[in-house]
């Protein structure tokens, strides 16, 4: 967890105020499953005069589904976008709603899939609920930094 607080923060340096690290695995990423860590690390100045700022970073959890699957990162990163600007930022609240999406998508596309590459293709039409009312939080992000 230090890589990731020491990349977040060189990334923070370079300008933006939400660094978030996609994919982390932790233990062994198999078929049999795993686990995924979301790291989000959000940068905001201490005080009105901007001269020092503060990281607050999250992290949340999540079972791996097996498979390898086509637009993952494109639904992450639309989610985190929709999310950050609906919760005002609030990073418990935006990563709950937005693993809790990802891994209902993936599930749902995991129990159709076959072998064929285009099974492989997330199930956004069949997972509009889980899109735009995500499940009751199914992981728990914690506040870690």
């Amino acid at each position: 967890m230090d890589d990731a607080r020491q990349v977040c923060d060189k990334l923070h340096n370079m300008g933006p105020s939400l660094v978030v690290i996609t994919s982390m695995i932790n233990g062994e990423c198999s078929n049999k499953g795993g686990v995924i860590t979301v790291v989000a690390s959000k940068r905001s100045p201490k005080d009105d005069t901007n001269s020092s700022v503060q990281d607050e970073i999250w992290q949340i959890d999540s079972p791996v589904v097996p498979g390898h699957y086509t637009g993952t990162g494109d639904l992450i990163a639309a989610l985190l976008l929709a999310w950050t600007t609906t919760c005002s930022g609030e990073m418990c609240s935006v990563l709950e709603k937005v693993i809790g999406t990802m891994h209902s998508v993936i599930k749902r596309t995991w129990e159709i899939s076959s072998d064929s590459v285009a099974s492989k293709e997330l199930q956004l039409i069949q997972s509009k609920i889980d899109i735009e009312c995500p499940p009751v939080p199914l992981f728990k992000a914690k506040q870690i930094f």
